[in-house]
């Protein structure tokens, strides 16, 4: 699920979507998104037989996302 609003809807994550890695790292150990504000997490994710990249920064306030 995508929840309206976040981070991952702005900067283009869908419901179905794979994560793969964070930062390089298996997205399943939670030292992975271990961070403070203005950290870069740079999201690997499948979408069907797609692999794409998606970095958010972490932020207190309005997130800043972008697909790469």
């Amino acid at each position: 699920t995508v929840d309206p609003g976040s981070q991952a809807e702005r900067v283009g994550l869908q419901a179905g979507d794979v994560i793969l890695m964070i930062n390089g790292a298996d997205s399943r150990d939670p030292e992975t998104l271990a961070g403070r504000p203005g950290k870069v997490f740079v999201y690997r994710i499948r979408r069907g037989t797609t692999v794409r990249e998606y970095s958010l920064t972490s932020t207190a306030g309005p997130a800043a996302a972008q697909h790469r």
